[in-house]
């Protein structure tokens, strides 16, 4: 999913850059640099949303009034007497 975005945002910056206007070999390389840079940010910043971001909005969803009725009884259980 990531090489894909970086393809386009890559071929969008460069067409809106004058390097291409330059030389076409500064273009490409242009074109090159631009599009790893972007593929390697997007794969982490993809990775974070979607396998690391989950974890931290499941800790922020409520919990039902059952549920945490279970969990004070566990704790108040377990405690040593």
């Amino acid at each position: 999913m990531a090489v894909p975005l970086a393809g386009g945002a890559a071929l969008i910056v460069w067409r809106l850059s004058f390097w291409r206007l330059i030389s076409q070999t500064l273009g490409a390389v242009a074109f090159i640099v631009t599009f790893g840079v972007f593929t390697v940010v997007l794969y982490f910043l993809l990775e974070w949303l979607f396998w690391k971001r989950p974890d931290e909005i499941a800790k922020t969803i409520p919990t039902s009034s059952k549920e945490l009725r279970r969990k004070t009884k566990q704790f108040f259980h377990s405690l040593p007497k």
